[in-house]
């Protein structure tokens, strides 16, 4: 896959995660697509894009309230490293829990401002 690819699907597949749970709506599920990238005692292959090792996963957000968003998240992709005798490639998945504070509460700014800020983000 090229470098050109991979950006253009990633700016796509973000901009498809614009959209905010609210009291009408209070589920969502989103699908994700990257990379996973080595940075550790051995080196350091982030953003080299020569070797990519592509990622997946999948994420439940749930509306708790107009302050608070919940996402539980899990993501699956390959990792490696190989340089002199130092190797190693290996499976790696990962689960998150994340709390989402929405400063568009009605408290600090109008539900329905122009701006929506959150934190922390994506």
């Amino acid at each position: 896959m090229t470098k050109q690819l991979l950006i253009t699907v990633s700016a796509a597949l973000l901009c498809m995660g614009a959209f905010a749970q609210n009291k009408n709506h209070k589920n969502s599920i989103g699908l994700q697509f990257g990379t996973k990238e080595y940075a550790g005692d051995l080196g350091y292959e982030m953003y080299n894009f020569e070797d990519i090792h592509a990622a997946f996963g999948v994420n439940y957000g749930r509306y708790i309230n107009r302050s608070f968003d919940a996402t539980l998240g899990f993501s699956y992709g390959q990792i490696d490293y190989a340089k002199d005798i130092r190797s190693f490639k290996t499976n790696l998945g990962d689960f998150k829990l994340q709390a989402k504070y929405k400063f568009n509460n009605g408290y600090i700014l109008k539900e329905d401002a122009f701006l929506l800020p959150s934190f922390p983000q994506e």
